[in-house]
């Protein structure tokens, strides 16, 4: 058993709901690290099977371990945000609790932010897919950044501008951020879907020093159970609202970016690229498999509430394109 750390090198943040099948698997690679000055705070979101009693386990095993309850469903912005609040490392690393990790994937990005001196550090990835009918795991692509250590521009517009050609990875996990420049900016994440894009988004802006490093030691694992894939109407409206929500903070996240408030071009190119985001990777996706009378239901509801002058007009131009066959949503 670890000794108490009370003021480990890095806070690692596993947001945890309903995950029994992989969460072990999960902690595992962590705890199997060739870095061990760390703490885990395991955040329960209300989990309805047998997850918290692996986090009960494991914390039984190990005190670098905490866990942290939400009394309710919070969902994934929230759970995240009640980890930061919570952590004491002097940086911050998110892993999803259905992921993995390789045994000298801290050791790396540890290293990296202490030579460099820098605010981010970011990896690439190993997409780990799901044999059909076989329920195994294999690494199916490898998804680099870049081929060597590198320092992105402190040009903020050009850090931006990269972004908007889609070159970034923009997700929480694979990377470590130091937790006074997150402090400092008060980030966090928003409520909505798909949050880790306008964290990331403040975060390239804000940061001192963005660090790449080639390496690809991060395993997300592709299952059926994402909050972005799978045909649910429930999951359809959080997406479509999310897409409304998001234009309107990409407009108050951009008051405090004047460089680029100042560019209307730009501006336009950062909302195009925010509604290609959502549009492709969650509204579609999600809206694929799902009946198109739902899809068309679920769309009328969400702009009645947002957008009742407009709401008409949509629901009918869904109709036509949805349940008159001119377009198949995820086609």
């Amino acid at each position: 058993m670890e000794k108490d750390i009370k003021n480990p090198k890095i806070s690692i943040i596993i947001p945890v709901y309903n995950v029994e099948r992989y969460l072990s698997e999960c902690l595992e690679s962590i705890l199997n690290q060739s870095f061990n000055d760390y703490e885990i705070l395991l955040v329960d979101d209300a989990s309805t099977d047998h997850s918290r009693d692996i986090c009960l386990s494991y914390a039984q095993k190990d005190t670098r371990i905490r866990i942290l309850y939400n009394e309710k469903n919070l969902g994934l912005s929230l759970t995240r945000n009640h980890g930061m609040n919570e952590a004491k490392g002097e940086y911050i690393a998110f892993i999803d609790s259905d992921d993995l990790v390789a045994t000298n994937y801290l050791m790396t990005l540890w290293t990296e932010a202490e030579r460099q001196q820098a605010d981010v550090v970011t990896m690439g990835y190993v997409d780990y897919r799901e044999k059909p009918d076989s329920g195994e795991y294999y690494d199916s692509r490898q998804i680099n950044i870049v081929k060597s250590v590198g320092v992105f521009t402190s040009d903020r517009k050009k850090r931006i501008e990269t972004m908007c050609n889609w070159q970034l990875i923009l997700v929480a996990w694979g990377k470590l951020y130091r937790r006074g420049f997150l402090i400092q900016h008060k980030f966090h994440f928003e409520n909505i879907l798909s949050e880790d894009i306008l964290f990331n988004f403040a975060v390239l802006y804000a940061a001192d020093k963005y660090v790449f490093i080639p390496d690809n030691l991060y395993y997300y694992r592709k299952t059926g159970n994402s909050i972005t894939r799978g045909g649910n109407a429930n999951k359809l409206k959080k997406a479509l609202q999310s897409v409304i929500m998001m234009h309107g903070l990409v407009n108050i996240y951009l008051k405090d970016m004047p460089v680029i408030n100042s560019d209307k071009k730009m501006v336009r190119n950062i909302h195009d690229f925010f509604t290609e985001a959502l549009c492709n990777y969650l509204f579609l996706n999600i809206a694929d498999g799902l009946p198109e009378e739902d899809a068309v239901e679920v769309s009328e509801e969400v702009f009645n509430e947002y957008m009742p002058e407009c709401a008409e007009f949509i629901g009918y131009m869904f109709r036509k394109v949805f349940v008159s066959g001119g377009y198949k949503a995820g086609s």
